[in-house]
């Protein structure tokens, strides 16, 4: 029931983090020649879980970025994809 909680609240955008170097977001086809992925584990909230996946998509030099999944319980694991 949680990770459908968390993937709900994923899919429709709610978060309060604002100000990040890369934002999530959805681009053309045309804007999506570099699409690589990240990993990131062991956070406690979701709001922590993005901000994990936020700078490793930074460091990876990302315009833009999709959390497409998350999963655990106490321990959160999450995937984006980085759109270069």
């Amino acid at each position: 029931m949680k990770s459908i909680l968390v993937v709900a609240l994923v899919a429709f955008g709610i978060s309060p983090l604002t100000g990040l170097a890369a934002q999530q977001g959805i681009l053309n086809e045309a804007q999506r020649s570099q699409v690589i992925a990240v990993n990131a584990t062991g956070s406690t909230s979701l709001m922590s879980l993005e901000s994990q996946l936020s700078g490793k998509a930074n460091a990876a030099g990302a315009k833009s970025y999709r959390m497409i999944s998350t999963s655990g319980s106490s321990s959160l694991y999450g995937t984006a994809t980085v759109y270069n």
